[in-house]
């Protein structure tokens, strides 16, 4: 058994900061052990910033840690940007990251930085059945591939895979990929985005951006909204918001227009489960999920991945959960801290 460390674990967005710590350590290397379900420890302390009023990620860990009067020994960030040589400067965020920078600051023996992906996926390991909805069983394979698919304020997609008993993350920005309608409805959205936009990509639907635009294409057709549901809309800091609590109360058009996404977030799911063979998994987190899902279990998201053509044979087998654990991505922090 390797000796515990003080792990200091966050997860950084561009609009809150979650930090935690852990005393934990698990066998030092490259990724993560592979095998049975990570059990991290309860939190030693846990505590949220806001990204955008701090000066900088070490102000934010080294007030965390002064606040609880604990020195960590290693720390791990999932950052909500792409991660080169270390250093990140993520598009929603205030400040530039630089784990170097970070270790002589925090004066740490090691840091890590990864994409949100990648702590994202690395966390999917960490959890319990309880923290997930199953929506296909499949046929689980231990040492199988691993995908992640996040809806949130953007697209976020990433992999997991067995590399010598260890599960390595892949990160990736195929969010921006070149999004694929599949039926007339779809091809009409196509044409919706692309008159407003220069690129289809799957973002451009899979995110809270892209339910209003799901929405607002629907009521080209469906006619202006009934003046109570106009109201809701007025003024609204968050359209996605209302979209989806219209259509958890039964309201037509934004029903539709959120089947609508979830038949595309169900397609694109399937894609990526077939890109990595995902025996082990394929894991729909994100902020989104969570939200919806009484949407994402009424069969239209499910019926979407299974449609493959001459795959579908195969997409029976790939087992399909929904992450209910918010924390996933500050989990997958911690365990590869753990590692350091």
């Amino acid at each position: 058994m390797p000796n515990m460390k003080i792990v200091l674990a966050g997860d950084v967005g561009g609009t809150k900061t979650n930090l935690a710590l852990y005393d934990w350590s698990l066998e030092p290397g490259p990724g993560i052990p592979a095998g049975a379900r990570i059990s991290p420890p309860p939190p030693i302390a846990t505590a949220r910033f806001s990204s955008q009023q701090a000066p900088g990620l070490a102000e934010i860990a080294r007030s965390f840690c002064e606040q609880y009067k604990i020195r960590p020994e290693v720390a791990c960030f999932g950052i909500a940007g792409p991660v080169v040589n270390g250093r990140v400067k993520a598009p929603n965020l205030p400040w530039e990251v630089d784990a170097v920078e970070l270790r002589e600051k925090l004066i740490l023996r090691n840091v890590a930085l990864l994409n949100d992906l990648e702590s994202a996926a690395y966390g999917v390991a960490c959890l319990a059945p309880g923290q997930l909805r199953t929506l296909q069983a499949g046929e689980h394979v231990e040492s199988g591939g691993i995908a992640v698919i996040a809806a949130g304020t953007g697209l976020g997609e990433g992999m997991l895979v067995n590399v010598a008993g260890r599960r390595h993350a892949i990160p990736s920005e195929g969010g921006h990929a070149d999004f694929a309608a599949q039926d007339d409805e779809q091809i009409g959205l196509l044409k919706y985005i692309l008159e407003k936009n220069p690129h289809a990509s799957y973002e451009r639907v899979l995110a809270g951006p892209g339910i209003v635009r799901c929405y607002e294409y629907v009521r080209r057709t469906a006619g202006e909204p009934k003046p109570e549901v106009a109201a809701r809309f007025a003024n609204a800091q968050d359209p996605a918001a209302v979209v989806t609590a219209l259509a958890l109360e039964g309201e037509l058009t934004s029903a539709s227009a959120l089947r609508l996404f979830c038949r595309i977030y169900g397609s694109e799911a399937g894609n990526m489960s077939l890109r990595n063979l995902c025996f082990g998994g394929l894991f729909v987190t994100g902020g989104i999920a969570p939200k919806i899902l009484p949407f994402l279990e009424n069969g239209d998201f499910m019926k979407a991945f299974l449609a493959k053509g001459r795959m579908a044979r195969l997409m029976p087998k790939f087992p399909v959960h929904i992450v209910l654990e918010e924390q996933a991505p500050l989990l997958g922090a911690a365990a590869v801290g753990a590692t350091l």
